[in-house]
């Protein structure tokens, strides 16, 4: 399965063509559901990420007060792996050439992020990004 770039004007999602806004990019676009998905169910997670209120509300509080930071280090590098693949289909006409590919990306983004946690937490960090890249290999093998 391929990704094409999807032309489009600054308002229109680059992925889907839909009307771009943070709540879409992040949450609701095919794209940022995929890899919210992966994430969420190679850690173990049944529960879906629907919008901002989620992961800030009743998801985030979920957690022990122990494991709320590192979560949102999780939460962050997603994001930041949807920001960043938008940015390159947006400005370098760039997409990965499958779903994987944002995936992988977002495992790296972990493990250069992960040198910045305490050596507890990076542990834990290390086992997730793991899991996750097991997962993506598993469904590609």
């Amino acid at each position: 399965m391929g990704f094409s770039v999807v032309a489009t004007g600054c308002d229109q999602c680059h992925f889907c063509s839909s009307k771009e806004s943070v709540e879409h990019l992040l949450f609701q676009c095919s794209v940022s559901r995929f890899l919210w998905h992966v994430v969420l169910c190679a850690l173990g997670f049944s529960r879906a990420l629907n919008d901002s209120t989620d992961l800030f509300g009743a998801w985030y509080s979920s957690f022990p007060g122990s494991q709320r930071k590192l979560m949102l280090v999780g939460a962050a590098a997603v994001a930041w792996t949807i920001w960043r693949t938008r940015n390159n289909a947006c400005f370098g006409q760039q997409m990965p050439s499958d779903p994987s590919a944002i995936i992988f990306s977002l495992c790296n983004t972990l493990i250069s992020w992960n040198i910045l946690q305490k050596e507890s937490k990076r542990r834990i960090l290390e086992a997730g990004v793991h899991k996750i890249r097991r997962v993506v290999e598993e469904a590609y093998s």
